[in-house]
């Protein structure tokens, strides 16, 4: 028999507190729910050992997949393969659902035809919720452009069986995998409902080696690009679309990640780092008219093939000093309240956060 949702849980070390993740799923839903453990690289007795009181749930099944890269990519499309239920859910193997989230997501798919329901996320143990996507307050169903859904990368939440290709991750990446299939997702056509404030996805804090928060180059935290640039979805875009997504893209992968590391930014980088900052603020030529001086200066700084590296260190620490008139004005002044700009943007990402 066919469960109502599969959920998807791909791990690469017995060292997970697994059995917590699975308790969670399992918790207070009344839906047939299929948990699927994907073990990455790991022996699948080993990872069967810590599903605790769960090992012999016949709702629960382990199963392998090697393919030698260090990247939650591969054994998150090998379990989009095994999908039958008409919903799915991925869920990372230090994380866990708020108890009867899975039913509190039916029940708004349900009662609003969504083809997507978008939890809240907060950090486990503590209040602190992630200001993604930074949305129009009180709305119900949500809109790619007016409530940035570009900001969400992540795709966690219920998903139709329909969309497993559109969700599919791009395989090889280090870090960013879910970049291309988040736009694919939220700028695809679909109904896409925010969930109940209480069905939440809670990301656990007491993990040291997640897979995607490994140290890496800027480079490869720009992996992306390539895979943006060759996706078909661009040609969907509007303007308006394009721009919206563009802006998040520098402001979040190209500026934000400088800023967050200085160091990454160095001799070797400078040459790659000029090229996709070319390369995707060609997407949309406009995009710069609703960032804050700072971001263009520093943006300006990063497109040179010959980039000073010392100048573009200085302009990422003074990036972060967010409550600076260039920090909160853009090129245009006229220009500082619209949806993109700096001021219009932090209020909406200070209310989503709290």
């Amino acid at each position: 028999m066919t469960a109502d949702v599969d959920v998807l849980i791909p791990i690469h070390s017995p060292s997970r507190p697994l059995e917590r993740t699975v308790s969670s799923v399992l918790s207070r839903n009344t839906a047939d729910i299929r948990v699927i453990v994907v073990a990455h690289g790991t022996d699948p007795e080993g990872i069967r050992a810590i599903l605790g009181t769960h090992a012999t749930d016949p709702s629960v099944s382990v199963v392998p997949f090697a393919d030698g890269v260090a990247s939650p990519a591969g054994p998150l499309s090998h379990g989009l393969d095994l999908v039958t239920a008409p919903w799915f859910a991925k869920l990372d193997s230090d994380d866990t659902f708020a108890p009867g989230a899975i039913d509190s997501w039916l029940r708004t798919a349900s009662a609003t035809g969504a083809d997507i329901v978008i939890p809240r996320m907060r950090v486990m143990p503590g209040e602190h919720h992630y200001p993604t996507p930074p949305r129009r307050p009180f709305r119900r169903v949500l809109n790619p452009v007016y409530d940035r859904l570009a900001y969400r990368t992540s795709t966690m939440g219920l998903l139709r069986a329909s969309l497993r290709e559109k969700a599919r991750p791009t395989r090889h990446l280090s870090t960013g995998e879910d970049i291309v299939p988040s736009l694919r997702l939220w700028f695809g056509d679909h109904r896409i409902v925010r969930a109940e404030s209480r069905a939440e996805y809670v990301v656990g804090d007491d993990a040291g080696d997640r897979v995607t928060e490994s140290s890496t180059t800027i480079t490869a935290q720009l992996g992306f690009v390539a895979p943006l640039l060759d996706d078909p979805m661009w040609s969907k875009f509007s303007p308006q679309q394009a721009a919206a997504v563009v802006i998040k893209l520098i402001r979040v992968h190209v500026l934000g990640a400088i800023s967050r590391q200085p160091e990454l930014y160095d001799e070797i980088a400078v040459g790659p780092v000029a090229l996709a900052v070319q390369q995707i603020t060609a997407m949309a030529p406009n995009a710069g008219d609703s960032l804050s001086r700072h971001d263009v200066h520093m943006l300006h700084l990063l497109s040179s093939a010959t980039g000073d590296v010392a100048a573009v260190r200085a302009a990422a620490v003074e990036r972060r000093r967010y409550l600076r008139i260039n920090a909160l004005l853009t090129q245009r002044v006229t220009r500082s309240l619209q949806r993109e700009a700096p001021i219009r943007f932090l209020a909406a990402s200070t209310l989503a956060a709290r």
